[in-house]
């Protein structure tokens, strides 16, 4: 409650439109903890700094001192009459603040760059940012900022301290924000709804970022006008104009964030996080716990067209474009199109014979992480092994295909004719051959293809274009699978095995002339 000097006790204040009301330079108010029908003690607030900026007039306007203190609290319907009353604080900063809470008629502006906020200490910190003035500062990494809270919070990037724990799956974080935004995706909450095409997100700044697709809206480096869909990227990019990058004092590799250095580090420290089922290493905690997920088999993310589930929101992110079948991505020089601008980054390469991914044992360079990789293999004898046969595979997924040579399983089914592939690809083919329109013509020749990409092949007989180059020979294919097929005189991998005498071929063509020995066919007359 509001006290005169003279000792007059729950004065209604009667609102005036379009008039200042004058209030004395001296109030005083009733400290925390006294009774509210008696005052035993009162503390004089006197001598207020007077505000430099406007307060911005609603209905009702006042002086910049009594703005300090004055909130509407209760309003009596029917009338204009506010009974005002001031809700006990301990400090003035602090009252000042809850004042602003109840005045939303009124606001304070930034004259220069005409901004508005609901108090005056906001206000305060907005111009302090313009005026470079950062008033606490880090002692780990000297980032400064505006207050306390904000510093706080900072320090536990530094001290690891995540206070705040999901009760669902026990993750725990260092903001109590980032557990809200986290539970939403138990829940499922997604309140924020664009208005254009009706989607949901459960995130302010995902919906903001999505927003940009229907704008076309970028973030623009001044610099070199290079444009940026997201705030984050753009960024990062600035931070290779201004040099302010985070340096490893090991090896003085620079990155764009300070997590990618975190990661960088574990490569010098040898500190990894290690799965307790089978002891295999990783640099980030976010790689193991995807890779976790191959033991436990939890999917959390789903399409909500098919139901399919993922370990990995990437993994769905690219199972969508399935659905839209949107290729947004077109190479330039050969015209094919891909659904993510990362794969056709990759393919650029088969033009430009860049090799950007270099194995640290020998030396060998290649064009993509997932070539390197299998590659880096070779050294470390990790390898996914068939139980039946002891034959090895690079890739887990080229050990599943193999599998079904041994079982005949052919999970892919043709709903047309019944025929079934062991292959989901050789299915696709398959489809269209039921579908006469062969929509794909050469233009020199007139030969007509069901798909796009046999066209793309054909047409390398006229061209002579041979974009899969052996790292090993340097020796050329116009076709992918041609390339394949070669690579395994280098690694002497063999697919295609005999029933009869268990002896291995590795081309498939190979396995079906070596078959005649047995049955005795003799095709050709």
């Amino acid at each position: 409650m509001i006290i005169h000097p003279s000792g007059f006790e729950n004065c209604d204040l009667k609102k005036f439109e379009n008039h200042r009301v004058d209030i004395p330079s001296t109030l005083v108010v009733v400290p925390e903890g006294a009774r509210r029908n008696k005052v035993d003690s009162i503390e004089k607030v006197t001598d207020l700094e007077e505000s430099k900026m406007q307060p911005v007039s609603g209905s009702t306007s006042f002086t910049d001192e009594f703005n300090e203190f004055l909130a509407t609290t209760e309003t009596c319907e029917g009338n204009d009459l506010h009974e005002t009353r001031l809700k006990n604080f301990s400090e003035k900063q602090k009252l000042a603040v809850h004042m602003g809470s109840h005045t939303a008629k009124e606001s304070y502006e930034c004259v220069k760059y005409k901004q508005n906020f609901n108090d005056k200490s906001n206000l305060n910190w907005y111009m302090k940012a313009h005026k470079g003035e950062k008033l606490r500062q880090c002692v780990e990494c000297k980032k400064s900022f505006y207050n306390k809270s904000n510093l706080n919070r900072h320090m536990r990037v530094h001290s690891g301290r995540k206070p705040y724990e999901c009760e669902l799956c026990k993750k725990k974080f260092s903001t109590k924000w980032s557990l809200s935004q986290h539970l939403r995706s138990h829940n499922g909450e997604k309140p924020h709804e664009c208005e254009l095409c009706q989607k949901k997100f459960s995130r302010k700044i995902s919906l903001s970022v999505h927003i940009r697709k229907h704008t076309g809206e970028k973030y623009e480096c001044k610099e070199c006008k290079k444009k940026y869909s997201s705030k984050s990227a753009w960024t990062a990019h600035m931070r290779t104009h201004t040099g302010e990058l985070y340096e490893c004092k090991e090896c003085k590799k620079k990155f764009s964030w300070k997590s990618a250095l975190t990661t960088h580090m574990r490569t010098h420290t040898g500190e990894l996080y290690e799965c307790k089922e089978c002891k295999k290493k990783y640099f980030s905690k976010s790689s193991l716990t995807l890779h976790i997920r191959t033991h436990s088999g939890e999917k959390p993310y789903e399409c909500e067209l098919c139901q399919k589930k993922f370990p990995q929101k990437l993994s769905l992110t690219m199972h969508m474009t399935i659905h839209n079948r949107e290729k947004p991505h077109e190479c330039k020089l050969c015209q094919k199109k891909f659904s993510q601008k990362a794969h056709l980054t990759v393919h650029m390469r088969t033009h430009t014979g860049e090799k950007l991914y270099e194995c640290k044992e020998c030396k060998q360079k290649f064009s993509s992480t997932s070539a390197r990789t299998a590659h880096m293999k070779t050294h470390t004898g990790e390898f996914y092994e068939c139980k039946e046969c002891k034959k090895k595979f690079s890739w887990k997924s080229g050990l599943t295909l193999h599998i079904r040579t041994h079982n005949g399983e052919k999970p892919y089914e043709c709903d047309l004719c019944q025929k079934k592939f062991s292959q989901k690809p050789n299915l696709t083919s398959h489809r269209k051959t039921h579908n006469e329109e062969k929509p794909y013509e050469c233009n020199l020749c007139q030969r007509k293809y069901y798909m796009k990409k046999n066209l793309t092949e054909h047409m390398r007989i006229h061209n002579g274009e041979k974009p899969y180059e052996c790292e090993l020979c340097q020796k050329k294919f116009s076709r992918k699978f041609s390339f394949r097929a070669h690579m395994r005189t280098h690694t002497g991998e063999k697919l295609y095995e005999c029933k009869e005498c268990k002896k291995d071929f590795p081309w498939k063509s190979s396995l079906t002339l070596h078959a005649r020995t047995h049955n005795g066919e003799k095709p050709y007359e």
